[in-house]
């Protein structure tokens, strides 16, 4: 976590792992071989716990991206503009939705409402995929 974005922090481990490590110690390497051990330990798990926090789209972000990739298509040449423009209705359709869950909760979308949404953009999302991607696909 702050390990890996701190130095400091980092050295701090590396120190308490081996502080305890005498200099020219007669055990055979053993205390060294088992910090070390302690200290790879340490490490991987660091590294596992930051790369496994994935980034928390907002409803509004979705929507831009999803825009951006609908406009990208159709700008590519892999949508048509009436694929296009289908996709844009139900995006326009989302905006509504939003817009009525707003004024339901007092200006704030509920998590139940954010769930829904979610679903609505996941939705958008697979067929601006399977549309792009239909047309790379060739008949045998």
């Amino acid at each position: 976590m702050s390990y890996l974005r701190n130095g400091k922090q980092m050295r701090s481990l590396y120190v308490i792992v081996f502080d305890h490590i005498r200099p020219g110690a007669q055990d055979g390497g053993k205390e060294m071989k088992r910090a070390l051990i302690v200290l790879a330990a340490a490490s991987l798990l660091i590294g596992l716990a930051s790369s496994s926090q994935a980034r928390k789209w907002t409803i509004y972000e979705r929507q831009v991206a999803e825009q951006k990739r609908i406009n990208g298509g159709e700008h590519s040449g892999e949508l048509t503009k009436k694929e296009a423009d289908g996709l844009r209705d139900d995006m326009s359709d989302i905006a509504n939705r939003i817009s009525k869950m707003k004024d339901k909760n007092g200006g704030k979308i509920s998590y139940s409402d954010e769930g829904k949404l979610e679903k609505n953009l996941n939705k958008v999302t697979l067929k601006i995929e399977k549309l792009r991607l239909e047309k790379r696909v060739t008949p045998k």
